[in-house]
């Protein structure tokens, strides 16, 4: 945008309300109750949080070399069974 008086051009602002206007209109036609909203949001924070803790919990372990007898264990015991079910 340019001011035709000035030859200026006009920034238009993040915090301005021509910027909001978009998404407080999106807010407006939304369907979904917001007690809805607020829920599915609490639940997938939720969930993203449980999953980080657990992500870090295995990365921990491994990295300290404390899951290395039960993933030998595992991996022979599945190899074991492959073979057998195969016919060798």
């Amino acid at each position: 945008m340019t001011d035709e008086a000035t030859g200026a051009s006009q920034i238009q602002l993040e915090g301005s309300p021509e910027a909001d206007e978009p998404l407080r209109e999106s807010v407006r036609r939304s369907l979904v109750p917001r007690w809805l909203v607020t829920l599915r949001t609490q639940v997938f924070t939720g969930l993203a949080v449980t999953g980080l803790l657990l992500f870090s919990g295995l990365t921990a372990l491994v990295t300290g070399g404390l899951t290395a007898d039960l993933d030998l264990a595992t991996t022979q015991a599945v190899q074991g069974s492959a073979c057998r079910g195969s016919g060798r």
